[in-house]
């Protein structure tokens, strides 16, 4: 932001995230069950830097995840179990970052797999 805004200059945020599934059939545990373990773990400038660089609110949602105020450490995002109970019908228990499920455009999906 050149100028304007609430404060003038740059920002950079990177995250990191590693996610595990782990199929309970497969495993030898029971059959029709995984579980999901995401951890995440950001690294760049501060929160108080990103959120003023050019508005008032993020610019992206990488700042959600661990959290807006941790930095540099590594925090669980997401974990749950899916358990089929039937072939149509499953059970989710656990945590879900919906962030990224909220929007399901082409321009704004996911990172992973379409331009941010």
């Amino acid at each position: 932001m050149a100028s304007g805004g609430l404060k003038t200059g740059s920002s950079f945020v990177e995250n990191i995230q590693l996610s595990i599934n782990i199929d309970t059939g497969r495993a030898g545990l029971w059959p029709g069950g995984l579980f999901h373990f995401t951890v995440g773990s950001r690294f760049g400038d501060s929160a108080k830097n990103s959120f003023t660089v050019g508005s008032s609110t993020p610019q992206n949602t990488g700042l959600a995840f661990p959290g807006p105020f941790f930095d540099a450490d590594v925090y669980p995002t997401e974990y749950f179990l899916v358990q089929a109970l039937t072939p149509k019908f499953s059970l989710l228990l656990g945590k879900l970052a919906i962030v990224d499920i909220a929007d399901q455009t082409l321009f704004g999906d996911s990172a992973k797999y379409y331009f941010a």
